[in-house]
């Protein structure tokens, strides 16, 4: 007899577990214990079914939809005979049967079927229909700051090169809103049916989450023309674009804020902000960010101005959508009233969330948000294909999971994302090695079958394309951290061919930053003072091997690995900042040294006149006798000279400048 974990058995008369379809169906999810029952089914009856409800049931067969470590989620979908419901599931395991309605779980086939007490869904209406060219769409974010450049005639600011690497926020490149109209040709051969742009309008830093004018676009990208120019070409082209709405907060400059910095009470702007005398500003902030106050929308006149502003561009520049930025902050009702709005300006319209959590808050009930950026699903996915912490069974439980969090309906317009501006490129969360992660993901999507329902990927084909990777990180054999201290400790002990090898596993599980960082920590940690060239010949080929990428990084970290294995060694300058560190840190310090101290000036009450500090240049061979530590560690040594040719022959040189040949 199998065991059967009641607790497992899980039912909700809302969000996931009960919806209905755009088209009418209702769709009912239960979850159990994984594997516990041979047959599960749900008796659907009508709430006015007088006198025996259950007696004319329909009775509809529920199948495992999706499995995780420890649940089977079933799921049917059917069109009820009345609009107003009730059900109850029958559940067998072996001989056993049991049935769970809305009071728990009775045991026995014949256990009592009362419709007061079972789930109700009061009245099916369905669900609003998404847009239809959201579902199943390829997007593409285009920071525009960084995208394309070109002419603008209110480009009147200084931009850095384009192949600046100064890539802060302080700092703005240039790119613009015509870089974008010239690139479409581009995105259309890609294959892209919708781009998400980053905000567009007037800010003072190049990702715009700071805005100043939301009914202007920032003159660097250009114009509203070009703004209309771009959705017109972009339509014409079959391609939607989304921009994004940052509501939650606004940027210093914002006129508004700035009104009521400076009239305090006195501003009709007050209340459009939270102004809080506790926090350390004087008012909230998004995140600890000075520059980014935040809005108020419970306030009716700062609700207005932000859906005045949202039906603004969907009506003059026909924009597609919103992305909200920030949205699980914002209150909840205001969203309500913008996804009103937008649907009667242009009934085709996308509103997304920006939610890095669970997003069934905002998506079952359909009156917010049509779509989430899914956070769940991509950190599965990176976890899986970049970083190898997760095996190929996990990741499959994983995204039997993810497709459990949302209505059906939800799940054809979710945004799942390999990388934004808000997190690490996809190329980096690979250890430099894109092609694998991309690969690996391309050729399961390129071999997966196609029927007339689409494209079926298993679990097998994933386990197939990601089986040498999965190997070499196996949590039970090639552990990571294992294999790169024995590609540190092979370096260390001067053993080339081994410090190969380990390089090899490395870079043949895509772990580019670990095989650089090991690297560079071993030329300082363990050459260091007996050969000191080698740190900056080092970190040229770490940063030549970041420059090509893989496989032809391999090269150059080769040469230096070998370089490394193969020189003379020292770790003194390693002993003695680490016995440095253990004395500052066990508070052994004390005051400076009046002569070393950065002053040139007694004051009439110091006890003590003149700084008597002694300029080394000013004697003979650039050294003097004088006291550098504090007193308390006077007599103190943290260096002792290596062995090595190098070290020793400054040693010797030191001893006859001091005149200690002799100690």
């Amino acid at each position: 007899m199998r065991t059967i974990q009641f607790g497992s058995i899980y039912h909700m008369p809302w969000l996931e577990y009960r919806h209905a379809l755009p088209d009418g169906r209702v769709c009912l999810r239960l979850k159990t214990g994984r594997g516990e029952f041979s047959r599960v089914a749900v008796r659907v009856t009508s709430n006015y079914a007088m006198p025996d409800y259950f007696k004319g049931a329909d009775e509809y067969e529920m199948a495992v939809a999706y499995r995780d470590e420890w649940h089977d989620f079933y799921e049917v979908i059917f069109s009820p005979r009345d609009l107003r419901i009730k059900y109850l599931f029958v559940l067998q395991s072996d001989e056993l049967t049991f049935k769970l309605d809305a009071t728990g779980l009775k045991a026995g086939a014949d256990a009592e079927e009362d419709v007061s007490q079972a789930f109700a869904f009061a009245y099916v209406y369905p669900a609003a229909p998404m847009p239809e060219w959201a579902r199943g769409c390829v997007g593409y974010q285009i920071f525009p700051d960084r995208f394309r450049r070109e002419p603008v005639e209110t480009d009147t600011e200084p931009v850095e090169p384009w192949t600046s690497t100064r890539v802060q926020n302080q700092y703005r490149f240039g790119g613009n809103l015509r870089g974008i109209l010239k690139a479409v040709p581009y995105l259309k051969d890609l294959g892209v049916k919708m781009i998400y742009t980053t905000p567009l309008f007037l800010s003072d830093s190049s990702h715009r989450y700071n805005t100043f004018d939301y009914f202007k676009i920032d003159p660097l990208l250009g114009t509203e023309d070009d703004l209309r120019a771009l959705c017109d070409e972009l339509h014409k082209n079959d391609i939607r674009i989304v921009l994004d709405g940052v509501f939650n907060h606004s940027g210093l400059k914002f006129a508004p804020f700035v009104d009521a910095m400076e009239k305090g009470e006195a501003s009709p702007y007050r209340g459009w902000f939270c102004f809080d005398d506790k926090m350390p500003y004087g008012y909230h902030t998004f995140g600890d960010w000075r520059y980014m106050p935040k809005l108020n929308l419970q306030n009716e006149d700062c609700a207005q101005y932000f859906l005045s502003v949202g039906r603004y561009w969907l009506e003059k520049c026909h924009v597609d959508g919103w992305r909200l930025d920030v949205s699980p902050e914002v209150w909840p009702d205001f969203w309500r009233q913008f996804k009103t709005m937008m649907r009667k300006v242009n009934p085709d319209s996308l509103m997304v969330a920006e939610c890095w959590d669970d997003s069934r808050e905002w998506l079952t009930v359909g009156d917010m948000f049509d779509s989430t950026m899914h956070y769940v699903l991509s950190r599965n996915i990176w976890s899986r294909f970049c970083r190898h912490e997760i095996s190929t069974a996990q990741f499959d439980c994983a995204l039997n999971r993810a497709a459990m969090l949302y209505p059906q309906r939800t799940q054809e317009v979710l945004w799942t994302f390999l990388g934004s501006h808000d997190t690490q490129r996809i190329r980096t969360r690979a250890g430099g090695d894109l092609r694998k992660a991309l690969g690996c993901l391309d050729f399961v999507v390129t071999a997966a079958p196609v029927d007339e329902t689409g494209k079926h990927i298993t679990l097998e084909m994933i386990q197939q394309v990601t089986r040498r990777t999965a190997m070499r990180y196996d949590r039970d054999g090639d552990d990571h951290y294992d294999i790169v201290s024995a590609y540190q400790k092979s370096m260390r002990g001067s053993d080339p061919d081994a410090a190969l090898h380990y390089l090899a596993r490395l870079l043949e599980a895509g772990d580019l930053p670990s095989a650089c960082r090991r690297l560079m920590v071993c030329a300082c940690e363990d050459v260091g003072l007996a050969y000191p060239q080698i740190i900056p010949i080092v970190k040229a080929a770490v940063d030549a091997a970041n420059m090509v990428g893989l496989p032809e990084a391999r090269l150059p970290l080769a040469d230096a690995v070998i370089l490394v294995a193969t020189s003379p060694k020292s770790n003194s300058a390693h002993d003695a900042i680490n016995a440095a560190i253990a004395d500052v840190q066990a508070g052994r310090t004390g005051p400076i040294p009046r002569q070393l101290q950065n002053k040139h000036f007694d004051g009439e009450d110091a006890l003590v006149k003149g700084q008597n500090y002694k300029y080394a240049h000013s004697y003979a061979n650039h050294w003097v006798q004088q006291q550098y530590l504090p007193d308390v560690l006077k007599d103190t040594k943290y260096y002792t000279f290596g062995d090595n040719k190098t070290e020793q022959a400054a040693r010797a040189y030191w001893a006859k400048i001091k005149g200690e040949e002799n100690v």
